[in-house]
């Protein structure tokens, strides 16, 4: 079985997020080795005027979507506002994940692999390497 490239993943995680229409003016992701990390703000496009459970069940939706991607090994979600609590449930939070959520871990904030690649999304996505 042929391995999936980290770019092909970002490609099919970047399908995921639009097909539920996640503005990713303000979230982050990226993969390396088929662990994908989802870091920032989740806003839906069209303004967030969903309650916040069907929400939560957005989020956990996208997230198993990611989970089914082909070569994905791990995923790791830290959303500001969001966490996982203690069932594993998405929740509002005050502030950043709280711990015990789906968190990145902070010695992977520092892969310097030149094979590591964040995308920052704006208007038109922008490849930035992870230093």
């Amino acid at each position: 079985m042929q391995q999936v490239s980290d770019y092909e993943i970002n490609a099919r995680v970047r399908s995921v997020l639009a097909r539920h229409w996640v503005d990713t003016a303000k979230l982050r992701f990226g993969s390396f080795r088929g662990t994908v990390r989802l870091t920032g703000e989740l806003h839906r496009l069209g303004g967030d005027t969903h309650t916040t459970a069907h929400l939560a069940s957005k989020l956990e939706s996208i997230e198993h979507e990611i989970q089914r991607v082909r070569g994905v090994k791990r995923v790791y979600i830290q959303l500001e506002k969001w966490a996982k609590n203690g069932t594993g449930d998405w929740e509002v939070t005050e502030g950043r994940a709280a711990a015990g959520s789906s968190a990145v871990p902070e010695a992977s904030a520092s892969v310097t692999s030149s094979e590591s690649h964040v995308y920052e999304l704006t208007a038109r996505a922008r490849e930035v390497p992870v230093e």
